[in-house]
């Protein structure tokens, strides 16, 4: 059967959930506010194919016809696996004022990205307040197998995300790399007076986090050990970056005069092999190099 173009493929190309694993989480996501028991049952790589290319005879089960409705509020299932109408708007999404989906954290710089004049940034938040309001550590971790961290304090994984939850994914095969900003430095004394903190605030943060996650990998078995990898740095700290998967990138820049809290953050899709994931996988790619292991 030939491949025919769906509505649901063009929104997925749109909002950049066309990767397998991308759609899932979303799906479960999803799944979560029509019926917890769904979560888990995002269809295979396989028929999600036969969903986008047309492939199909008849809509899917009920269940999934459900969750696609709320993952595309506005448009029925029926409409999902048709053509795509000619006077398709930029974001379809038809939701009422202040009305939330359980994917607003990845599309809501949608109706102004989508238009693929912005590489592979996903959206824009203008705070990590406003980051994390959406996206939470578990969303990001949870089923992740490579996690890479750059920053100063790195509280998105020592403060935010449970012990035993990094545990369980170190045992189960994952890979964690958190790179600190060197706590007996200048840089981060430096970076603490520029907040206008006290000059050790920062340096005694990190040392908590630093000796948080030593703790925890002193718990785990060998093999887990060799898969936890902590170092720091001596730099001026300009940008904290969090790679997931090869996939997807969290990015904050170090503002003059302004919180880290406070700094603009920038969700970014991995697309292809240019963009912005790049950009900043090369930046933690140098500090990485530079690094002294703990």
């Amino acid at each position: 059967m030939s491949e025919a173009e769906t509505l649901l493929k063009v929104l997925l190309e749109r909002r950049r959930w066309t990767a397998h694993r991308t759609f899932t989480a979303e799906y479960d996501r999803a799944a979560k506010t029509v019926d917890p028991r769904l979560i888990g049952g995002a269809p295979s790589r396989a028929q999600l194919h036969r969903w986008v290319t047309g492939q199909v005879t008849k809509l899917p089960y009920e269940h999934h016809c459900r969750v696609l409705e709320v993952m595309f509020t506005g448009w029925k299932a029926e409409d999902l696996f048709a053509p795509p109408p000619a006077d398709l708007p930029a974001e379809p999404l038809h939701r009422a004022e202040g009305e939330s989906t359980p994917s607003d954290h990845v599309t809501k710089a949608a109706p102004v990205l989508a238009a693929g004049k912005y590489a592979d940034l996903q959206a824009v938040y203008t705070s990590r307040t406003e980051f994390a309001a959406d996206v939470t550590p578990a969303s990001l971790f949870d089923s992740a197998k490579d996690i890479r961290i750059l920053g100063l304090s790195l509280n998105i994984l020592c403060q935010s995300y449970p012990d035993q939850k990094i545990r369980r994914l170190l045992e189960s095969g994952t890979t964690i790399t958190c790179l600190f900003l060197d706590p007996h430095g200048q840089a981060i004394r430096s970076r603490a007076i520029e907040e206008s903190l006290p000059e050790n605030h920062l340096a005694d943060l990190t040392e908590v986090n630093i000796h948080i996650m030593k703790r925890l990998r002193a718990k785990l078995t060998p093999a887990a050990q060799g898969r936890f990898t902590l170092a720091t740095y001596e730099a001026v700290p300009r940008v904290n970056v969090t790679l997931i998967d090869d996939e997807i990138c969290v990015a904050q820049h170090y503002l003059p005069d302004t919180r880290g809290l406070d700094s603009p953050t920038f969700l970014i899709h991995r697309q292809g092999d240019e963009g912005l994931y790049f950009t900043y996988s090369q930046v933690y790619d140098t500090i990485r190099d530079g690094s002294t292991a703990l």
